[in-house]
């Protein structure tokens, strides 16, 4: 979901709303997903992310910021699940 404006003028349901759906909602799928994925011992996982995440952007701070955590927590269950052959990777379009 987009979010734009100033960091400071931002309420902070907005910020909650953002990362509920960019991050926490991805997150809780791939959890819903690994356990059938372990059980056939293998399986593939694309998040959705953006060029936007790989740096802070004015007016766009909140939303560089959910899709950076997705990124980063992304590249950290590519290594957890590796031993599992769950691959993860990320797709990051731009403008």
């Amino acid at each position: 979901v987009g979010i734009t404006g100033p960091i400071e003028e931002t309420p902070d349901e907005e910020i909650k709303r953002a990362f509920d759906t960019n991050y926490f909602g991805p997150i809780n799928v791939i959890k819903a997903v690994l356990p059938g994925m372990r059980k056939n011992k293998g399986g593939l996982i694309i998040n959705i992310t953006s060029i936007a995440g790989y740096m802070g952007l004015p007016y766009r701070g909140i939303y560089s910021a959910s899709k950076g955590a997705l990124e980063l927590t992304t590249e950290a269950f590519r290594m957890e699940l590796k031993q599992f052959n769950i691959k993860m990777t990320n797709v990051a379009p731009g403008d």
